[in-house]
Parts: C-alpha cells; sequence; structure tokens
C-alpha cells in the first residue's frame, strides 16, 4: 500500500467524509476539518482524481458540499462578496410577492414618475433573489440604487415609481469588459490554420519562421470605429469597456474606463492601459536580462489602475517579461502593486501568481484569444487558488470574442471540459461584473446591484435558462434590456418604448434574430445607429450573430504535435498527457515552453501546481479567505478598505474610503478619486507623477484652443502664495468646450510630465465663470527663464513680461518633435518667442527691439518659450528694421523701389500712424516728408524718387518715437550695364526628358529687351537661347530640359556681354513622372503614432498645390485611413507630410505637412497594405478609389487593392522591419530602407 493509499485506508476507517468542495473553501473551514483528522501529516495533497488534500490530509474533492464540516459559508450574512477568488455558492431568497408574466414579451411596463422598480430574478452579489426588485432613482444622470431585495416595492419612493415587471428576467449589472482593443472592432477573425505561437510577437511581427497574423479590415480610431466597437458590446449586454479607445470623442454609449473624460460620470476612474509596458512595441524578445526598448516607470502606478500587458505566451521570453516587470530581475521595474491589472498573465509560474497574489493585483482572462493564438491560456485555477482577481476579457475580435457573452461561454466551455469545474457559474459571471470592476478600480461604484451603486443593468430573458446560465448562454435575442446609470441605451421594443416615453421615436428599430429590439445611440451618443454603421468599412465584423459567431476562433487547446484538446478515457483533460502520467489527471496542464520538459510542480509533491491548492508548500499552506482579504474580520463587501486591515473602519472625510487605503484621507474623494491639491505642489513635486488630482477654480491664462491651455494661481486667490511655481499647462486635445482666456475652472485630472514639463492630462473640465481678471504678467529677466536659468522651473507655466529686448535669431532651428519653419524668433540670445497661441506678424529682423513682449512661460522642444496670446502681448507698436536691404530705383523715376519697400510697425498700429521720412543724399534720392500706416495694418509702401545715378547706395532714414531705421536704395542709370551675377539653384537636379526651372540674377533690374546667353555644356541638357528677363526685374527664370540619358555634372552658363554665372546640372533617373509617393515610414520602434511620415515627389517641371490631393492607407480599402494633404511640392521637390514627432528612431523628418497619421498607417503581413496617392479630397475616397500611385506591402494583397492602374497590384515589398522605411528605387521597385532618409531629394 502506498503513502497516499494508506491516508485514504485511515480516512475511511474513521468514517469521516474528507472531500469538500474546493469553490466552498475557506482557511476556518479547513481549520475545522483538521480537528477531526490526525494523521498522514506529511502525506501528499491530491490523488489521482483530481482530489486536493491542503496538508497532506484534508482531501478536497472538486464535486462534493461542505456539509459534513458543518456551516463553511465564508460570509456571515449571505451576501457578501469577494474578489473573485474562492466563493460560496449563492444565497437564493425567494421573495413572497408572486410575478407574473406578461401576455407577451418578457416585461410587462406600469408607468410612474422618476423613480423606476424593476422585478424579476436578481442577481445581487452572491444572493439570488426569486421574485426580488431594484429600485432606481432616476433623478440624477447617474440613476443610484435605493433598495435590492425583497421589500423594494415598499421602500421610499416605490408607490409612485414605474414599473418594469420581468418574472422571467434575470437581472444582473451591465456587464462589463475590461479588455478590448477597441479602434481594432471593424476586424473581421483571421484564421491561421494549425499554427500556434509561443509569444505575442510571433504573430504580431510574423518573426522566428512564424506567419504574421493581420488584421483585416484595418484598424478604425474614428469616433464612429470605436463607438462600432460599443455598439456590438452593447448587443452583448455591456455597459463598460476599457478599449485603449486613445483620443477618439467616445462620448455616450458605454463608459470607456481608460479615458476619464468618457467614463460616463464615474469618479477617479482613469485606467493607464498599457500594450507594450516593456517598449517592446519592435518585437524585442528576451531570454534573460531586460534590456527591453524601454520598460515602464514605477510612477505608471500612480494611475488609479496601472492595467499592462504582461506575459502572453509560453515560452521563456515570455516568463522573463514578468521578472522584469516585477522588480526580480536585474534592470527590472516592480510595477506589480495593489493597483496593477495584468493583462494575460499566460506565462506566470506558481511562485510569480503568489507574488502577483501578495501583491493583491488582479487579473484579466481573456481565455479565447488565449486559446486561438497559443493553444494555452493562463493558469486561472492557480491564480483562484492563491487568492488572484480574476476578470474576463474579450481582447480583439481578430482572436478573441465578439462580446462578453462569447466570452464567458469560452471560458465556461474551458471550465467544464478542461478545468475541472474549478469555477462556479456564480464565478464566471463574477468575472465579467464585480471582478471586472475591482479590476478597473470601480468596484465602489458599479459592478454590483446594491444600495448606493449606479444603475447599470442588464435584463436577460430567462425563459429557457435562469440565473447565471442566462448570461453565460445569452445571445443577443435574449438581452432584453441594457441601461447605464438609469439611462436605457438597447432593449425589447415594448420595454425600451414604455422606459423612453415619447423619446422612443428618436431610437432606431433592429430585429434581432427574429426580436424587434430599438437602440438608442442618437439619443445617448448623438450619432444614430445607421450613421455609425455607414461610416466603417463595409467589410467590417457584424454587430451581432444569430448563431456562433461567423469563423469564432476556436476555444479547444490545440498545438500540433503536443495535443489536439480532445479528451478520452485515458486523457480526462485532454492536454496530451495519459491520466497515469499526469500530475493533475482532471485540470488541462500541458508542459509549456517555459516550464522545460515536465510539468510544473513546484513544491516537487507530486502533484501540478494547477490543482494543488498550496502549489508552493508541501506541508500545507494558510488559503486566502475569500470574504475576508485583509483578515481583518470585516467582509470584504463592508470592509472600506477590503486590502487594507483596519477593524476600526476609520474613515475621517466620510468618503467611504477607509484612512489607511484613503489617497487623501482628509479630502472626501468617494472611490477614491481624485484629491484636492494646488498648482504649487504639483509644479514643486509634492504631488506625484501620476496622481489623479483636483485643482478648484484656478483662472485660465492662455488657451490654444483644441490643444491645451495654461491655469495659475490669482494673487486675489485665498491660497496665493507667489507667482513662483503658479502656473501649470493643461494638455486637453479634443476637449469639448475649450475653455477660454479668463474663464475660471475646476480641473480634474493626472498629473504628467511631457519631455520634462510637468502638466495636467486633464479628464474632465467645469467652467465656473468666465471674463474673469488674469494676474499681472510677472516681470522676468530672460537670462534667467532660458533653458537652465536660475527661475525657469519657478516661472515654467506663469505669464510674465520681458522689456527691452533684442531680435538676436529669426526662424531658429526646431527642436526635437518640431518642424520648419518654427514661426518663432529669439531675443536675447537665448529666449525663443513662439507660436502656440499667436504668430507675431510680420516676423522681426534681426537686431529689432521691443519694449516689452508678454506671454505665457512654456517648456516645449526642449526649450523655453514666450508664448505670446496675441499682437497687445508684443508691446505698444514700435518701428521695425525695412526688411529689404538691397533695394533699386531707376534715376529720373518716381515709384516704389524694386524688391518692395515698406516701412514696418512691430504690430498694427490701433490709429493713423504718422512715420518721419530724411534723407541724407538728396542730390541722388529724395522722397516725401512722412508716410502714414493706416490704422489697423502694420507696413506702408515708399514711394521715392531717384536724382542721380550713384553707384554708391543712397540712404532712406523712417523715424518714430525717437527710433530711427535706415533702408538703402541704389539709384541707377538707365544705360548702366546690367550683368550676370548668379544662376539658382545650383546644382540642379532634372529626370530623364524632364524638365527644370532654373533663375538668372542681375546686378541691376533689367532694361527693355534685357537679353541673356544660355549655353549646355553638352547635348545631354538643352536650353532656349537667348531669354529675356523682363523689364525692372533683377531675376529670370528659364528652362533646362533633359536628354533620354542619366549624366552629372553637366552646367548651364548664363551671360551678358563679359559677365556670366553658370549652376551644374545632374540628370537623374526617376520611375515616372507627375506626383510619386517615393518613401513611407511606418514601423517605429515603439508606439507608430506620431513618428509616422510619407515623402512625395514631384517629378514635373511646375509646382503642385496639394490642396486637392490626399492620402489613403489600410489592409481592408483606402477607405480606413484618410489624409488631407495640403501646401506646395516645388517642381523635382520633395514633400515630407505626417508627424510631428521627429528624432532619430525616425530619420529625423523635417516636415512640410506636420499633421499625424490618425488613425496610424498599419504594418502588414499575410495580409497586404498599401498606401495610395489620390487626385481628390480625402473625403472623396472610397474603396472603389483609384489612386494616381500607390506602395502595396506585406505578404499577398488578399483583399484586392488597386493601384494606379485600377486593377488590383502585385504586392511591392514586404513588411518593413522596425525602424525600416520602405523607399522607391530609380527602376521603379520597392525596398526597406535601414536608414530612413526623409529629408533627401532627389529621392532616387
Amino acid at each position: 500500500m502506498n503513502k497516499r493509499e494508506e491516508c485514504a485506508a485511515q480516512a475511511d476507517a474513521t468514517g469521516v467524509e474528507m472531500k469538500v468542495f474546493v469553490r466552498a473553501l475557506g482557511f476556518l473551514a479547513i481549520l475545522a476539518a483538521l480537528s477531526v483528522i490526525s494523521a498522514c501529516d506529511d502525506d501528499d495533497k491530491s490523488n489521482p482524481t483530481g482530489d486536493v488534500l491542503v496538508d497532506g490530509d484534508l482531501q478536497l474533492d472538486d464535486t462534493s458540499e461542505l456539509s459534513d464540516l458543518g456551516d463553511t459559508d465564508a460570509t456571515t450574512q449571505g451576501d457578501g462578496i469577494n474578489d473573485g477568488t474562492t466563493i460560496v455558492e449563492p444565497e437564493r431568497v425567494t421573495c413572497p410577492k408572486t410575478l407574473v408574466a406578461p401576455a407577451t414579451g418578457l416585461c410587462s411596463y406600469t408607468a410612474g414618475d422618476s423613480m423606476l422598480l424593476i422585478e424579476g430574478q436578481v442577481l445581487a452579489g452572491t444572493t439570488i433573489y426569486e421574485n426580488g426588485a431594484v429600485l432606481i432613482d432616476r433623478t440624477s444622470q447617474n440613476a443610484k440604487i435605493t433598495c435590492v431585495g425583497c421589500d423594494c416595492d415598499s421602500a421610499t419612493g416605490a408607490s409612485t415609481a414605474s414599473v418594469l415587471s420581468c418574472a422571467k428576467g434575470v437581472i444582473s449589472p451591465g456587464l462589463i469588459n475590461p479588455h478590448d482593443h477597441i479602434t481594432y472592432a471593424v476586424g473581421r477573425p483571421q484564421g491561421h490554420g494549425d499554427e500556434r505561437f509561443d509569444h505575442r510577437n510571433d504573430w504580431r511581427r510574423g518573426l522566428r519562421q512564424h506567419t504574421e497574423v493581420g488584421n483585416y479590415p484595418g484598424v478604425d480610431k474614428t469616433r464612429e470605429g470605436v463607438l462600432y466597437g460599443e455598439l456590438r458590446m452593447l448587443f452583448g449586454g455591456a455597459t463598460s469597456v476599457t478599449g485603449a479607445i486613445g483620443t477618439a470623442n467616445t462620448s455616450g454609449l458605454l463608459r470607456n474606463l481608460d479615458n476619464g473624460a468618457y467614463t460616463e460620470g464615474l469618479a477617479g476612474i482613469d485606467v493607464k492601459y498599457q500594450t507594450f509596458p516593456l517598449g517592446d512595441v519592435d518585437g524585442t524578445m528576451l531570454a534573460q536580462g531586460c534590456a527591453y526598448p524601454s520598460i515602464d516607470s514605477e510612477s505608471e502606478l500612480g494611475a488609479n489602475i496601472y492595467m499592462p500587458h504582461i506575459s502572453e505566451g509560453i515560452d521563456n521570453e515570455t516568463h522573463n517579461e514578468f521578472g522584469c516587470t516585477s522588480g526580480g530581475e536585474t534592470g527590472s521595474r516592480d510595477l506589480i502593486a495593489e493597483n496593477t491589472t495584468i493583462v494575460h498573465g499566460i506565462g506566470l509560474s506558481a511562485a510569480d501568481i503568489q507574488l502577483v497574489a501578495n501583491r493583491g493585483a488582479k487579473l484579466i482572462w481573456s481565455p479565447r484569444s488565449n486559446v486561438d493564438l497559443y493553444g494555452n491560456t493562463a493558469s486561472v485555477t492557480t491564480y483562484k487558488h492563491l487568492g488572484v482577481n480574476i476578470a474576463l476579457g474579450t481582447d480583439w475580435s481578430t482572436s478573441g470574442s465578439m462580446n462578453v457573452p462569447r466570452e464567458l461561454r469560452c471560458a465556461d466551455e474551458l471550465n467544464r471540459n478542461y478545468f475541472g469545474n474549478v469555477f462556479t457559474d456564480q464565478d464566471l459571471w463574477l468575472m465579467s461584473t464585480y471582478n471586472s470592476a475591482v479590476a478597473m478600480g470601480a468596484e465602489t461604484q458599479i459592478g454590483l446591484l446594491a444600495v448606493g451603486y449606479i444603475a447599470d443593468i442588464a435584463i436577460f430573458d430567462g425563459t429557457d435558462r435562469a440565473e447565471y446560465r442566462a448570461i453565460i448562454e445569452a445571445s443577443p435575442e435574449t438581452v432584453a434590456l441594457v441601461m447605464r446609470g438609469g439611462t436605457p441605451l438597447l432593449g425589447d421594443t415594448a420595454i425600451m418604448s414604455g422606459l423612453m416615453g415619447a423619446q422612443a421615436s428618436t431610437c432606431e428599430t433592429e430585429t434581432v434574430c427574429g426580436r424587434e429590439k430599438l437602440v438608442c445611440a442618437q439619443a445617448d451618443a448623438g450619432i444614430t445607429m445607421a450613421a455609425i454603421r455607414g461610416a466603417v468599412n463595409t467589410n467590417s465584423y457584424e454587430l451581432y450573430f444569430c448563431d456562433d459567431p461567423l469563423n469564432e476562433p476556436s476555444c479547444v487547446p490545440f498545438r500540433p504535435g503536443d495535443y489536439v484538446g480532445m479528451t478520452s478515457a485515458t486523457d480526462q483533460d485532454g492536454d496530451g498527457i495519459d491520466d497515469v502520467d499526469d500530475n493533475c489527471p482532471t485540470i488541462f496542464n500541458p508542459v509549456r515552453v517555459m516550464d522545460g520538459t515536465a510539468q510544473p510542480d513546484t513544491d516537487n509533491d507530486g502533484f501540478g501546481d494547477v490543482c494543488d491548492v498550496c502549489p508552493l508548500n508541501e506541508g500545507g499552506c494558510e488559503l486566502p479567505d475569500p470574504t475576508d482579504r485583509d483578515k481583518d474580520t470585516i467582509e470584504n463587501f463592508q470592509d472600506n478598505c477590503p486590502n487594507v486591515a483596519n477593524t476600526d473602519q476609520a474613515d475621517a472625510d466620510d468618503d467611504g474610503t477607509g484612512d489607511l487605503c484613503d489617497s487623501c484621507p482628509n479630502y472626501a474623494n468617494p472611490g477614491n478619486g481624485a484629491c484636492l491639491t494646488t498648482i504649487y505642489d504639483i509644479k514643486q513635486g509634492v504631488t506625484a507623477v501620476g496622481t489623479s488630482v483636483l485643482l478648484q477654480d484656478v483662472v485660465v491664462t492662455g488657451s490654444a484652443a483644441g490643444e491645451g491651455f495654461f491655469v495659475q494661481v490669482h494673487p486675489d486667490d485665498a491660497g496665493y502664495v507667489s507667482a513662483e511655481y503658479s502656473g501649470l499647462y493643461v494638455f486637453a486635445r479634443g476637449l469639448t468646450p475649450f475653455p477660454a482666456q479668463g474663464d475660471r475652472l475646476t480641473l480634474q485630472g493626472a498629473v504628467a510630465e511631457w519631455y520634462g514639463q510637468l502638466q495636467l492630462s486633464s479628464s474632465s473640465v467645469t467652467i465656473n465663470s468666465s471674463n474673469n481678471a488674469l494676474p499681472a504678467p510677472t516681470a522676468a529677466v530672460p537670462a534667467n527663464i532660458v533653458a537652465g536659468g536660475n527661475m525657469q522651473a519657478a516661472y515654467e507655466g506663469v505669464l510674465i513680461t520681458v522689456s527691452n529686448v533684442t531680435v538676436s535669431a529669426v526662424q531658429p532651428a526646431p527642436g526635437p518633435g518640431e518642424t520648419a519653419p518654427t514661426d518663432a524668433f529669439v531675443v536675447n540670445n537665448g529666449l525663443r518667442v513662439d507660436n502656440f497661441f499667436y504668430t507675431v506678424t510680420p516676423m522681426p529682423q534681426l537686431n529689432d527691439t521691443y519694449e516689452a513682449i508678454t506671454g505665457v512661460l512654456r517648456w516645449s522642444n526642449d526649450f523655453s518659450k514666450l508664448e505670446p496670446r496675441g499682437p497687445s502681448d508684443m508691446g505698444p507698436p514700435v518701428l521695425l528694421a525695412f526688411d529689404s536691404q538691397g533695394t533699386f530705383l531707376e534715376a529720373g523715376t518716381t515709384g516704389v523701389p524694386t524688391p518692395e519697400l515698406q516701412v514696418r510697425m512691430s504690430a498694427a498700429v490701433v490709429s493713423d500712424t504718422v512715420i518721419a521720412l530724411t534723407y541724407p543724399t538728396p542730390a541722388v534720392l529724395t522722397g516725401p516728408a512722412t508716410v502714414t500706416v493706416l490704422a489697423g495694418q502694420a507696413s506702408a509702401n515708399l514711394t521715392l524718387t531717384g536724382v542721380a545715378a550713384n553707384t554708391t547706395p543712397a540712404v532712406v532714414t523712417a523715424t518714430l518715437d525717437g527710433r530711427s531705421e535706415d533702408a538703402l536704395v541704389r539709384v541707377y542709370g538707365a544705360a548702366e550695364v546690367r550683368q550676370v551675377v548668379a544662376v539658382t539653384p545650383d546644382p540642379a537636379t532634372v529626370r530623364i526628358s524632364g524638365t527644370v526651372d532654373l533663375t538668372v540674377e542681375l546686378n541691376l533690374p533689367a532694361g527693355a529687351n534685357e537679353q541673356v546667353t544660355l549655353v549646355a555644356s553638352s547635348a545631354a541638357i538643352s536650353v532656349v537661347s537667348p531669354m529675356t528677363v523682363p523689364q525692372g526685374q533683377v531675376t529670370g527664370t528659364f528652362t533646362v530640359t533633359a536628354g533620354a540619358a542619366a549624366v552629372a555634372g553637366e552646367t548651364v552658363t548664363a551671360s551678358i556681354g563679359a559677365s556670366s554665372a553658370f549652376a551644374t546640372v545632374d540628370v537623374v533617373e526617376t520611375p515616372q513622372t507627375g506626383l510619386i509617393i517615393t518613401e513611407v515610414f511606418y514601423n517605429g520602434t515603439g508606439a507608430d503614432d506620431g513618428f509616422e511620415w510619407v515623402k512625395l515627389y514631384n517629378g514635373t517641371s511646375a509646382a503642385i498645390d496639394l490642396s486637392g490631393y490626399s492620402i489613403g492607407y489600410a489592409g481592408a480599402g483606402y477607405s480606413v485611413g484618410k489624409y488631407a494633404l495640403s501646401g506646395t511640392v516645388a517642381p523635382g521637390g520633395c514633400f515630407v507630410a505626417g508627424g510631428v514627432a521627429s528624432d532619430a528612431s525616425n530619420g529625423s523628418p523635417v516636415y512640410n505637412l506636420a499633421q499625424d497619421f490618425d488613425p496610424d498607417i498599419q504594418n502588414s503581413g499575410a495580409v497586404a497594405d498599401a498606401v495610395g496617392l489620390f487626385h481628390n479630397a480625402a473625403s472623396a475616397i472610397t474603396d472603389a478609389s483609384v489612386p494616381i500611385d500607390a506602395v502595396i506591402y506585406g505578404t499577398t494583397n488578399s483583399g484586392g487593392l488597386v493601384d494606379e492602374t485600377g486593377t488590383a497590384g502585385n504586392v511591392d515589398v514586404g513588411n518593413a522591419p522596425a525602424t525600416n522605411s520602405i523607399r522607391r528605387l530609380g527602376d521603379g521597385t520597392w525596398e526597406f530602407n535601414p536608414a530612413p532618409t526623409p529629408n533627401l531629394c532627389p529621392p532616387f
């Protein structure tokens, strides 16, 4: 007899039933059981049938109840709730009221007031109320629940309430999807045959001989694209999603939990969604060491929830990611904390999962996507045993589930077929409700039907399946009602018509699998469902299916050569290991790549980690109490600090969060929302980066509409200390309405640092009042506020004035991320005057002086910049230097010299301004005594008289308010000899058989019929000689025509008499004439957003106005990404569009059009993508549009993308590796370019 059998025999002999229900197990129950068991202290913990032993004696069977051990319920009141670990079976309460089903439909509606009583089968935490009710107060935007249970019809407000009675309805919290990539919601499932992957970068980038899994029809970051994904979730009963929405305005429909501006009114929820916490978007994979491109800083933990994708895969490289994000390796960062919610977490060992549990971190499980891509998923049984909160998320439709019920269905199938039913139906339901709320930090507001919670509610048809099964097995037609905060969004027509009343006419009818429903997108989001559908790609994945979704990714674990996911008499769990050799024969645990050659058994007790409730301790362990995580004897549901023991429940600010876990215990911030702080504390580092904060009644000192604004503490404010550290920038791109200068605001957002600037990333703005007085500008010395200056940090963000400054540079070189021209100038050799709010017109000249310049000091692009807000900030208008110092006037004539000579003011004058003129050499040049700059103008032409020719330029002096400026005028005689002084450009480039225009410059304005002789160096190029320079002009143009061969070093010489000048001309090959695409950069080292660019080439002899051109791009069709062009491309010139980021990683482009590609240009894969150039407006691009030029890149053009021929084009080049561009060669072919050349022109 072996030891296991001996122990079992002893138990049988004593008549003790040692089998207990794992999912109902709590530590107290274990202690009770131990009191009746006396032997086998060192025995193994489970048997070959899957029963589990806690200390070598107590055997836990997954199919029996705990009744023999007395009352082992882990709660004391029967309605407690845990964080997704081991939970008790639900308490079922049958209410005395009898509900009668209506003759037709699921529910009957009786109109009343704004209170709403919903009756039916109520899923309230761990309690199920048969014939129960939920009472909702709908007088506020986010309606609150005021009663749950049996007696709600007698609660305050119920007697006059509207009633929705659903005898067969299952009433649940609205489902929460905590993990989606919703900008990919248009994507259809992408099959990959029998191929399975070891790491996400295998399928993302086609690495290690794997096939890249693309996404078709691509990405859609528009508002309509995101709302399309939300509609799909809505048809499945969801009310909230965390979906990486980016910058899209997604107001309406679902709550977006990863953007505080679009949570539809939740307090303090702004999840930091991080897909690449290691910065490994380029495909970096390391089996050891932490030399990843960019591991997130621990400051990210300042968010209310930090949500990184970690360890998505099953190999050593995947496992290494956890070590480098948990502080366990040299060079790692410790990012696992109580407010960390890990996405995927597949490649973790039992020891890793124990660390997650110890830190109080959470898991989001996405089983369908995991199984489809890797043939395996997270060790969720171990996560459960060790007490980790498990939430359920869909990932994306490409490899995951189209909605939450389909993800629940997958989890259910895995649980029943492969995990030995370790999860109850209630467990699974909680994963999509309360556990997901916990994972998003929103568990005090949503995810539960309880008093005080927001009324996010979904009703499911329970006619054929009751309780949790009605949700796990839900289909679109059985979703009877979805309401967010008491606002009906979708449901059966009869229900919606009652709840919406007259407003139901704004909703759209949709027959869903034979059941008529109303969808109220227009009423809630201001856009109809039809408009949303019409705005996305016509090949987008459907919003719902009546049967199993088309081509739905598999939920059957399968890896070729290892296992096929089919259970059998000899392999109960289908993991490819016969039961006799399997250390967990009833729970799926194949050997992963990271495991080496054996199933994991960390404590070497002969029982695999996934079926061992104490996987790290052979001698037993203390199991987590599912209903009291901090072991302070107060159930989680009632505990105001469930993760920190606080038996006194102290809550000084009475906000529902205990002092020990309240980020600001003396300021009421329900739900651990934003803490009241000051600009001083933010700017001086007292309030840490990442903290969610509240600023009250600050004044806007400068506003860049649509981008951001500055706020400051006013000297009259109670909290004013000094001007130093009193100003702050608020990034608020896309905010509506946008604050204006003089507004008083209440702000909520997160403290952030953006390339050295402390700022607030705003999540919500309340405009308290407008047209308020601003703080007086603070006087500053330029040298003190430039980079490195002793007051730069103190005055950054503050309204300041500098006085008596001199312009030392104009149009300075751009800093990192800027483009040329900068439209800025420099004063006093250091301080930049920039154009964030206002571009100074006219632009000053070198040595111009200003009495004063006022503006907000701003740190940006590695420079300290003064940002004037308008003309009045430039001080009183003063006389500026002439902008033309070399003008000409013919003797004996009166007129405006050539080039045009003007007096200029620093700003438009308020009234007519008279400027005195004097002429030191009146025998040569004279004119009027004054010139007037008219009100509202900033310049005026000078009309002068050339008296007599003189080779020495004459001077005209303009004087105003004691300030004088001189201009030089060369008075010449009509008979003077003209000479050629230059030919430009030099060198010049022209395509084969093409033309290019060159310019001849003379020393004096041309006389009548002024001819210039032109000579080409050989027959390789030709010119028409002579050319004529227009009378009175100093320049003229001529055309060079190239021959049929490429040749370098040709010259064109221009001469008049003995004077001559020449330019070098190179004839080069080009693939075609016209405007073409020559280089595309779309695959950087990190996030591509802002780093992508497209280079165009003008192969014609004339400038091209791009206002009638556009770019379309994607894999599904050119309509997915549309990009309007503007600007001009010079003949033979190049034009770079994109950005706006610029650094060495993307070739340091100097943008001609600095405008982000949004959505991003996609990496391709098995399905090719394309970038097309169109001669029409961006809005006119459709998938049927024919480009004038295109580059198709990837493997196969299976999407039928057309090229300039109007037919499906051949693939031009593969998918570029990270940091490579794709570029066109002179013969028209394309190649990868490992050193991108955005600034090289000609491009071939």
